[in-house]
């Protein structure tokens, strides 16, 4: 069965969230932070983190919010 044909918009915005992903799974690992750990700084449970790093959901927009904070004032 043939996959979808996604919008560019669409494409860019998976892009960016995956992106995005890899740089928090990154912060996670040099901080030494397990997935509950990185939950509850940013107030959202283990599982939904672990949902995030197995591509089955995305953050939502205010998720996005306080990843976006933490990540701006950890690479500066």
């Amino acid at each position: 069965m043939a996959r979808p044909i996604l919008d560019p918009v669409e494409t860019m915005r998976i892009h960016n969230h995956r992106l995005m992903l890899d740089k928090l799974e990154k912060y996670r690992l040099e901080h030494r932070l397990s997935q509950k750990a990185l939950g509850e700084k940013l107030g959202v449970a283990f599982s939904t983190i672990n949902r995030w790093f197995n591509h089955r959901t995305r953050p939502n927009k205010i998720q996005r919010y306080h990843i976006e904070k933490l990540l701006r004032n950890w690479y500066g």
